[in-house]
C-alpha cells in the first residue's frame, strides 16, 4: 500500500503512544480507533455514494472526521497497521441475521499476524474495544456482554453474550482477500432494499463505559449498566447532536430528513441537479435554437413564395427584400446575442465553479446528458457546448488517468472495460432486476476475479472517431495499471461493440501495444450491420425533402447525430462516412472489417419473440436491432463476421436494454469467459 500521513490519522484518533507494532500497541490503537470514530452509513440515505478507495477512506474519515461502516472503518485501519508495520489481512465475514449467516463479503475482518493471530474489527459497530486472541478461546468482557471465538482453523465464529446464551455474531474464514473483492456486497449494501443500511440510519460510539448511538430519530445511551431513549425533535436538533455527541459538522445542504426517516420519499431538490456550466449550456442550445427555427420559418416563407413564381435570395431556402432583411436581422442578432452571453457566463464559470467543488454529480443529470449527447454531441462539441462528454475510464465512480492511477492493493491483472451504448453512460450498467440492483461487471468481479472499469463517452460523434480515442485511452489505460496486466476483457452493449470493433483496427494500423493484452470481447446487442430504425429516419429524411413544402422541416430530422447515423449500416471506420452527405440515401457501402483476430469473440442477441421460429428469428430482433445483425450475420461474405455457433447466444423474451440485467446472459458470459 502506499504511504499516508500516520500523523494526521493518530491525531484523528487521539492516539500518542508507542509505534512499535507490538500487542499493546495494537491494543491501545484498536481502543483509540473505536472510542474516537463512530459507526455510521449516513452517506447511503444522502444519496452519497461510497467507494471502495484507501484514499477515499482517508479523506473522509481522517480529511473530514467522518465515520463510516465495516469496509471503510476497517479497510482505513489495515492500511494504518500496515504503514506502523503490522502483517494484516482483510478476510470476508458473513453476518448472521437470526440462525443462518448472510452471504461472503457482508463484512469485513481484519487478522493481524505478529507471532500469534489477532482479530481486529473497528467497523462491526456495537462490538469489542480490543483485539481478540484467534486461537484462546478466552472471553472478552465488556459492560454487559462478553465475547467469544469458536470454531475450526478453516471458520471461526464470533460469539456474544449479553445474559445467559451465546449468540454468533459472524463468521469468517482465515482466506486473504483483496479490497476490490468487497465492492459487490458493499453495493449491495448501499442500494438493495433487503439491506438494513437502505432502511435505517446509524451513528454509534463507543465509550469507556457505553455506547451512544443514533438510530433513525431516536438517541440511545447506554451508559453504566442504564439505558435512556428519546426522540429527537427537529432537524435542528439532529444536526447538533451530530455535531456535539459525535463531532460530525454536515454541509448546510444536506438533508437532514433523509437521515431521520430513511423510509420516507425524499423531497426533490431540483437544484442538486444543476451545475454552474449548465446556464452556460442551455443559453448556447436556446441561442442555436432560435436561430435554427428562424430558417426553417425562412425556408416556408421562400417555398410559399416560390409556387407563386416570385423570386427568392441569393442563396437557396432565403427570402429577399425587406422580408429577407427581417429574417437577417433576427437571425443574425440572435447569434450575436447568444456570443456575447456565452462570453459573460464562460468568464464568471470559473468561479462559480469553485463554489460547488464538492457538490456530487447526480444520475439524473448525467443521463440527461448523456442522452443530450447521443442526440447532437457533434453540435455540442463544435459549440464549445459545457454540456459535451469527454472519453474517460473510470473505476469505481472515479476517472482514471496517468497522474491519478488506482493504488495497486484495489486492482487484480485482470482487467474488464464495460462499454456502454448510444444515449447512455456508464451508471446505466447498474440496473434493477426484480428488486435488487445488478451490474454485470460487479458479478464477473465477483464469480471470476475482474477489475472492472467503465467507459464513458459522447456517443453522438461518429463511431470511427470514438474509436480511435478509445485505442489512445487503452494505450494509456496499460501504461498507467500498477499491476502487470493478465488479461483484458471486454463486455460492450450495443454501439459500444461498434467501438471497440473500430479501436482493435486503428490500434492494428498502428502497432499500439494494448491489442497484445486483449483476450475477449463480449458482444451484447451490437448492431454489427445496422438498425432498421436509422434507415427509417433515412427513409423520412427523404420524403420530407420531396415538396417544396416539406423540405424546410427536413432539417428537423437531421438533428441526429453522426453517431446515430452510422448505426444505419455500422460504420466504423472513417472511410465508410467520409466523403459522403451523412442524410443522402446509399446503399451500403462499409469497408469489411473481420472481428479481431487471435481474440475469443462472443455474441449475444435477444428477440422480443418468445420462442424460436425461422420467421422470428428472421424478422424479429430486441427491438431496436434484428437478430442476423447482433449474430454478425450478412449475406455478403466477406461481411459475414462468422461467429463459432458455441460463442453465440440467443436470448427469448428479451429487449434491447433487459440485455443488461438479463440472468441467462451474465451466466453464459461467466461460462464463456471462465472457460476460454
Amino acid at each position: 500500500m502506499e504511504a499516508m500521513n500516520i500523523e494526521a490519522y493518530l491525531k484523528r484518533i487521539g492516539y500518542q503512544g508507542s509505534r512499535e507494532p507490538t500487542y499493546e500497541t495494537l491494543r491501545q490503537l484498536h481502543r483509540a480507533h473505536m472510542l474516537a470514530v463512530p459507526f455510521e452509513n449516513l452517506d447511503i440515505p444522502l444519496g452519497h455514494p461510497i467507494v471502495l478507495s484507501l484514499p477515499s477512506f482517508y479523506e473522509k474519515i481522517v480529511g473530514r472526521r467522518r465515520g463510516g461502516f465495516c469496509y471503510e472503518l476497517n479497510g482505513l485501519f489495515a492500511w494504518l497497521l500496515e504503514q506502523i508495520g503490522y502483517e494484516v489481512e482483510m478476510v470476508s465475514a458473513r453476518v448472521f441475521d437470526g440462525a443462518q449467516p448472510g452471504p461472503e463479503f457482508d463484512h469485513m475482518v481484519l487478522l493481524v499476524e505478529m507471532g500469534e493471530t489477532l482479530v481486529a474489527d473497528v467497523g462491526f459497530g456495537d462490538s469489542f474495544l480490543e483485539p481478540l486472541r484467534l486461537e484462546s478461546g478466552d472471553e472478552y468482557v465488556l459492560y454487559d456482554s462478553a465475547y467469544r471465538l469458536i470454531g475450526s482453523d478453516s471458520e471461526r465464529v464470533l460469539e456474544r453474550r449479553r445474559e445467559s446464551d451465546w449468540e454468533p455474531q459472524f463468521v469468517f474464514s482465515p482466506v486473504s482477500r483483496r479490497l476490490a473483492e468487497f465492492s459487490a456486497m458493499c453495493r449491495h449494501h448501499q442500494t438493495s432494499p433487503e439491506s438494513t443500511f437502505t432502511r435505517k440510519t446509524v451513528c454509534s460510539l463507543a465509550m469507556p463505559d457505553g455506547r451512544i448511538t443514533l438510530s433513525n430519530s431516536r438517541l440511545i445511551i447506554g451508559s453504566g449498566g442504564q439505558r435512556e431513549e428519546w426522540e429527537v425533535r427537529d432537524q435542528e436538533e439532529y444536526r447538533a447532536l451530530l455535531k456535539d455527541r459525535f463531532g460530525i459538522d454536515l454541509d448546510e445542504d444536506e438533508q437532514i430528513d433523509r437521515l431521520m426517516d430513511p423510509g420516507a420519499k425524499p423531497s426533490e431538490n431540483l437544484l442538486k441537479h444543476l451545475r454552474s456550466s449548465d446556464i452556460r449550456g442551455a443559453a448556447q442550445m436556446a441561442t442555436q435554437a432560435t436561430a435554427g427555427v428562424t430558417r426553417i420559418a425562412e425556408g416556408v416563407h421562400r417555398s410559399v413564395w416560390g409556387t407563386m413564381g416570385i423570386p427568392g435570395g441569393k442563396e437557396p431556402g432565403l427570402t429577399r427584400g425587406i422580408t429577407g432583411l427581417i429574417y437577417r436581422c433576427v437571425h443574425d442578432g440572435t447569434l450575436l446575442l447568444g456570443k456575447g452571453l456565452d462570453t459573460v457566463l464562460a468568464t464568471l464559470e470559473p468561479f462559480l465553479e469553485s463554489a460547488e467543488k464538492a457538490k456530487p454529480e447526480t444520475p439524473e443529470r448525467e443521463r440527461m446528458l448523456a442522452a443530450l449527447n447521443g442526440v447532437m454531441g457533434d453540435r455540442l462539441v463544435a459549440d464549445g457546448s459545457p454540456f459535451a462528454i469527454p472519453m474517460t475510464v473510470r473505476l469505481r465512480g472515479k476517472e482514471l488517468s496517468g497522474q491519478m492511477p488506482p493504488p495497486a492493493s484495489e486492482v487484480t491483472g485482470k482487467v474488464l472495460l464495460l462499454i456502454h451504448g448510444l444515449c447512455m453512460n456508464d451508471l446505466q450498467w447498474r440496473v434493477q432486476h426484480k428488486g435488487e440492483g445488478f451490474d454485470h461487471g460487479e458479478a464477473l468481479e465477483r464469480t471470476l476475479g475482474y477489475t472492472p472499469v467503465y467507459l464513458r463517452y459522447n456517443s453522438g460523434l461518429h463511431t470511427s472517431q470514438n474509436g480511435r480515442e478509445l485505442s489512445t485511452q487503452l494505450e494509456q489505460l496499460v501504461t498507467f495499471w500498477p499491476v502487470p496486466i493478465e488479461e483484458l476483457t471486454v463486455v460492450a452493449h450495443s454501439m459500444g461493440g461498434l467501438l471497440t470493433r473500430s479501436a482493435f483496427h486503428y490500434a492494428t494500423q498502428e502497432t499500439l501495444s494494448w491489442p497484445a493484452h486483449l483476450k475477449h470481447i463480449v458482444f451484447l446487442g451490437t448492431p454489427h450491420h445496422g438498425a432498421p430504425l436509422e434507415r427509417a429516419g433515412n427513409w423520412v429524411d427523404v420524403i420530407l425533402g420531396s415538396t417544396p413544402y416539406s423540405a424546410p422541416f427536413a432539417k428537423l430530422g437531421q438533428l441526429r447525430s453522426p453517431g446515430i447515423t452510422d448505426l444505419r449500416y455500422g460504420h466504423i471506420l472513417d472511410e465508410d462516412w467520409q466523403g459522403h452527405a451523412r442524410f443522402e440515401r446509399r446503399p451500403d457501402s462499409r469497408k469489411p472489417v473481420p472481428l479481431p483476430e487471435g481474440v475469443a469473440c462472443f455474441t449475444v442477441a435477444a428477440t422480443t419473440a418468445t420462442k424460436p421460429s425461422p420467421l422470428a428469428d428472421r424478422l424479429i430482433g430486441d427491438g431496436l436491432v434484428p437478430l442476423n445483425s447482433a449474430l454478425g450475420n450478412h449475406k455478403d461474405a466477406p461481411r459475414n463476421l462468422k461467429f463459432p455457433d458455441d460463442s453465440q447466444l440467443i436470448v427469448y423474451s428479451t429487449n434491447h436494454l433487459e440485455l443488461l440485467s438479463s440472468p441467462a446472459v451474465s451466466g453464459q458470459m461467466m461460462a464463456w469467459l471462465a472457460t476460454s
